[in-house]
């Protein structure tokens, strides 16, 4: 796993890392959180998804300004990278972020994952 510090939260899955300066200013990396998916940030004049400012917010309170690990999963045919990303030790951050329900599991294809629960009476 690689280390950076956070810079910027864009969405409630998407981050900036920004990297150690070497010669010049520190390398940046978006990295988006893998097989989750946030509410939908409204444009200038559209509305956004419900709850897509609080996913944002937490997301950006939590780890802004604070090292992480980081591991990028996989990369899409446009460049977008999608990886796991650690605050501390052992803190997965998609893991709290599912926990408390302000992203959606998704399945390999982009589709959410469904699931399913049986009443018993």
């Amino acid at each position: 796993m690689m280390k950076a510090v956070v810079k910027q939260v864009l969405s409630g899955d998407t981050i900036v890392l920004r990297g150690r300066a070497t010669n010049g200013p520190p390398p940046e990396r978006q990295l988006s959180l893998a097989y989750v998916s946030a509410p939908r940030l409204g444009r200038k004049d559209e509305k956004g998804e419900a709850y897509a400012w609080e996913s944002r917010e937490y997301l950006r309170k939590l780890i802004v300004g604070k090292e992480v690990s980081f591991k990028v999963q996989y990369t899409t045919k446009n460049g977008r990278e999608f990886g796991q990303v650690v605050l501390g030790l052992d803190q997965d951050v998609t893991q709290i972020l599912v926990s408390l329900g302000l992203v959606k599991l998704r399945d390999e294809r982009g589709k959410y994952a469904v699931a399913t629960r049986r009443r018993s009476y």
